[in-house]
């Protein structure tokens, strides 16, 4: 097999495109196998930034031409994505459009290796006849990290011969709606899917909504757990595993101690080792229409259809194997492809009138669906057919009925309507638009007493509500995704776009890695989103928060999200700008176990667009304690961006509470307006640290750590030699998270800024409560430039971010040159 790095040789287009991109982000459009096997080739020389291969349709005989060990040298992630047409100008969803074959080829596979902190995604591609150890193979080269994932999605591997088909060593795998089926496999460790848990990257993976199926001789999935204990939960959830060498789940070697696993709603045959959170599993025959043939579609009385779980941890996805839209019916189907089988009471909405009576509503109306909705004793489904153009408006002459049952309102289904494909922007064409015209509170409202009520809303514009354009008192399971709240031509503001108060338990508002999910929220005069809710547990993911629907303009809400005395809740992957005052607010005594990771919080599309919140980009007040707002203690993922707030990136502020942990997140060009700090205790601005520690003030007002010496080592790859101290309690381990920069906090030279995460080490104080501690972290920057740490304790006080100090260069030569002359 070919191991393909620096020396390997690129076609000139190939290889000026990297010269000229190659810190930044590439695309390229390949529609032959030449033009695929040179792209491939791009990934291990590729400066730090994205490399995306978009392959058009058509079948690619690529015998073992791919075949190899791709190296990735530098912080690049690779995204390959199949189901282009001529000239990458659109896309269709359905990886059998798009096929890779390696003709029974060997050494056919692809291994593709990655750095820390990045990605390779493979999506709607379909892979058959590779014979080798596995089709696709992925680990990540530096060890001590947590951030990286191998995802794949909407992809087929089918007929292929090896040992398994994917194997991952890396600390996220993510598998969502592939079909993995009809392969033959054999040798030692074999399985259709294996993940190891790498010790010690706290590892998990997310493995829903599969179809893994008839592979001869080996699991279809096997888990096996590394030498550590992860933090972060492992889900299996809503898969057929079926008709596999037995077992066809093997968690024979995972340790559960170790890994939180949650194993709910599969159809399988056997499974070993299933651990203690394993519910509404099916062990049956899942009924394929004709699997011996290939079709791997669901019959119409096979029991997985509409049968899955309701809410899975990392969200539901929008589409299915082949694009098509899910749900359908009462519940997701297990599997990879979601059947066109219903069993839900429907209602159709054929006109726009509104006569504002909830009595007698207009036949044919919304409220009039509503009313039969609350009627119904089961499921029930309000679709749209409005006659007329996109789009078609729905002005509310009086409050709303509640919503009290189990109902579904789909505005995907109105003619016209097409999803969101964006990551940055909100291009979904939405055809029903619900006008509040100040006259009603809510378009939609689950009142406190309703217990039994579970409410989805999909594919709507909400505009001049009141109150709240969808307010959520009762109930639990509810979803909100693919709508736009606010930025609405011609139509006034909501006061809140969404929110989730009273006894209301888990909702999930937006989704994940899926744009059909995603929410726009903007404009809005009180808070975008609200929780409020004693319950908590609702997860906020993947929205565009702030933002006109070109992903650059100013829809900036009074705060993007607000919440208020609510536990529990998380909130991945957003892009939060424009606020009038802060990005996030965590307010009150019972929020705590509130989660913030990987959202982009003062800033837009691409990094390129800086959208300021006028008041801090985290905001915590009001005694809210134990929150983690980045990485977990012990881990580097989950760290958000949060740049160009008027106010500190994060402000525990004087009301604040303690065990509010700041970890492992980028910030850089904050406070400029409050004269705040990156990472910011009490009142704004730098505080100097406590003769006596812990303190009395937020996060027991805990010392920042000073650096002493910082020296860049010409290692491979460069690292750097620090060494820290710290004056805080006695006997005590310290986590220390170094960051660098160009500059020193330009309004605060002492302090730094933490635009570069370098990486985490422990310090421990002795008996008088002093500390000193040398350890190495990776250091790729060209430049030396500054660094500066905080310092979190064990009970979770993260301090204010500490003195910046410069990086000496040690990568100069021995000997120097003194007035012309050597200096021995």
């Amino acid at each position: 097999m070919k191991t393909i790095g620096r020396g390997y040789w690129v076609a000139g287009w190939l290889w000026a495109a990297l010269w000229v991109q190659s810190a930044q982000a590439i695309e390229l459009c390949v529609n032959s196998v030449g033009t695929l096997e040179q792209a491939l080739a791009l990934f291990p020389l590729h400066g730090p930034g994205q490399l995306t291969i978009k392959v058009v349709q058509g079948t690619y005989a690529v015998g073992s031409q791919l075949g190899g060990i791709y190296l990735a040298a530098n912080a690049t992630s690779l995204a390959l994505l199949g189901g282009y047409t001529a000239g990458c100008a659109t896309r269709m969803i359905d990886p059998s459009n798009t096929i890779i074959d390696a003709g029974g080829a060997t050494n056919s596979g692809l291994v593709l290796n990655f750095q820390a902190g990045r990605e390779v995604r493979i999506e709607s591609l379909s892979f058959t006849r590779f014979n080798d150890q596995a089709v696709l193979r992925s680990y990540m080269n530096i060890a001590g990290s947590d951030a990286g994932a191998m995802v794949v999605r909407n992809s087929r591997f089918v007929g292929n011969t090896g040992r398994q088909v994917i194997v991952a060593g890396v600390p996220r795998l993510e598998l969502v709606n592939n079909l993995i089926a009809d392969n033959t496999l054999a040798g030692p460790d074999r399985a259709a899917v294996l993940d190891d848990y790498l010790s010690p990257f706290n590892s998990y993976a997310v493995i829903t909504n599969n179809t893994i199926a008839n592979n001869s001789g080996a699991p279809g999935l096997a888990l096996s757990s590394g030498l550590d204990a992860s933090d972060r939960i492992t889900e299996i959830a809503n898969n057929i595993i079926w008709g596999n060498g037995a077992p066809d789940i093997d968690l024979s070697t995972l340790d559960h101690a170790k890994v939180a696993l949650i194993l709910s709603a599969n159809v399988y045959g056997s499974v070993s080792n299933p651990g203690p959170l394993a519910t509404l599993n099916l062990i049956t025959n899942p009924l394929f229409v004709n699997a011996g043939a290939g079709n791997y579609a669901l019959s119409a009385v096979s029991p997985a259809v509409n049968s899955g779980a309701s809410f899975q941890l990392y969200g539901l996805p929008s589409s299915d194997l082949l694009g098509h839209i899910r749900i359908i019916g009462s519940g997701i189907d297990r599997g990879a492809l979601e059947s066109t089988i219903d069993d839900t009471t429907q209602f159709v909405v054929t006109n726009t009138a509104d006569n504002g009576s909830n009595a007698n509503p207009s036949p044919g109306s919304l409220r009039a669906a509503i009313k039969a909705a609350n009627a119904a004793s089961g499921p029930y489904l309000i679709r749209f057919d409005i006659s007329g153009g996109c789009p078609r408006v729905l002005n509310m002459a009086s409050p709303m009925l509640d919503v009290v049952g189990n109902v579904t309102i789909d505005g995907r289904t109105q003619t016209g309507w097409t999803p969101n494909t964006s990551e940055y922007t909100f291009n979904a064409n939405l055809c029903l638009v619900l006008n509040g015209s100040g006259i009603a509170p809510y378009a939609f409202h689950v009142p406190a007493g309703a217990s039994n009520a579970r409410l989805t809303v999909l594919g709507m514009q909400f505009a001049g509500f009141g109150d709240a354009a969808i307010k959520i008192e009762g109930g639990s399971g509810h979803r909100i995704a693919g709508n736009q709240f606010g930025a609405v031509l011609l139509a006034a503001a909501n006061q809140q776009g969404i929110h989730i108060s009273g006894s209301a338990g888990s909702s999930l508002i937006g989704g994940f890695d899926d744009f059909g999910n995603v929410n726009l929220i903007a404009k809005s005069l009180g808070a975008g989103i609200q929780l409020d809710n004693a319950a908590g547990g609702s997860t906020i993911a993947n929205n565009l928060i702030g933002f006109q629907p070109d992903g650059t303009g100013d829809g900036g809400n009074t705060t993007g999200v607000f919440i208020f005395n609510s536990p529990n809740n998380l909130l991945q992957y957003n892009r939060i700008g424009n606020s009038a005052s802060n990005g996030v607010a965590i307010s009150g005594s019972a929020s705590s176990g509130n989660i913030l990771q990987y959202n982009f919080i003062g800033q837009g599309q691409l990094g390129s667009v800086s959208a300021p919140n006028q008041g801090a980009g985290v905001n915590v007040l009001f005694s809210a304690h134990d929150n983690t707002i980045g990485a977990t203690q012990t881990g580097t993922a989950g760290g958000n961006t949060i740049n160009n707030n008027v106010g500190p990136g994060v402000w525990v502020s004087t009301s604040g509470g303690n065990g509010n942990r700041v970890l492992a997140n980028t910030m850089r060009a904050n406070g400029t307006g409050s004269a705040g700090v990156d990472v910011d205790l009490a009142a704004p601005g730098p505080s100097g640290n406590q003769v006596t520690s812990p303190g009395n003030g937020p996060n027991r007002l805990q010392n920042y750590p000073n650096l002493t010496s910082a020296v860049r080592l010409a290692t491979n790859p460069p690292t750097a030699d620090i060494t820290a101290t710290l004056s805080s309690t006695p006997n005590r381990s310290y986590r220390i998270d170094v960051y660098r920069n160009d500059t020193c906090d330009p309004q605060f030279p002492a302090r730094g800024e933490a635009s570069i995460y370098l990486g985490q080490a422990v310090l421990q104080t002795d008996a008088n409560g002093l500390g000193v501690a040398q350890f190495s972290l990776p250091y790729l920057a060209n430049l030396p430039g500054k660094v500066s740490a905080t310092a979190t304790s064990s009970l979770g006080d993260t301090s204010e971010i500490g003195t910046c100090i410069d990086v000496v260069d040690g990568m100069l030569p021995d000997i120097l040159l003194i007035n012309g002359f050597e200096d021995h």
